[in-house]
């Protein structure tokens, strides 16, 4: 067995919470710090919602490689990707699914917002994936 195959399954878990947990409160300081400017009246809150759309590639990417290369060294990659595909979709899709009717509530259509955060997730995959398998030639499997 392999140092990646023996790390203990709570490194992976309390991982998943700095990750997950890191990017949404930048998320929500970011939302926080434009709200303002709506609430002001000088940027729509069509513009605070793209905004925050858009932040969310960065932010998922820059946590990622912070929690996973700089905090949690010793993790397997696959198992970490294994884990982000099949639990990271699950709350990314019930995190858009329960946001639908409070984005409706102050947009008429919340599906394209709910849509770039899907794909964004996606992609977000797939760089993982690529960098981790490809970039840097780790363990995967």
């Amino acid at each position: 067995m392999t140092d990646l195959e023996n790390q203990p399954t709570w490194k992976y878990i309390v991982a998943w919470i700095v990750f997950m947990g890191s990017t949404n409160l930048m998320s929500l300081g970011i939302d926080s710090f434009f709200v303002i400017y709506a609430i002001d009246g000088q940027i729509s809150i069509e513009a605070v919602l793209w905004i925050s759309v858009s932040c969310m590639l960065p932010l998922l990417l820059i946590n990622c490689y912070v929690t996973y290369e700089k905090l949690f060294l010793g993790l397997n990659p696959y198992s970490i990707w294994k884990w982000l595909v099949g639990l990271g979709t699950l709350f990314t899709m019930s995190n858009l699914g329960n946001s639908i009717s409070d984005l409706e509530e102050v947009v008429a259509d919340a599906s394209p917002y709910v849509l770039t955060q899907l794909i964004i997730w996606i992609i977000f995959l797939i760089l993982y994936r690529h960098y981790f398998k490809e970039v840097k030639k780790s363990q995967w499997q």
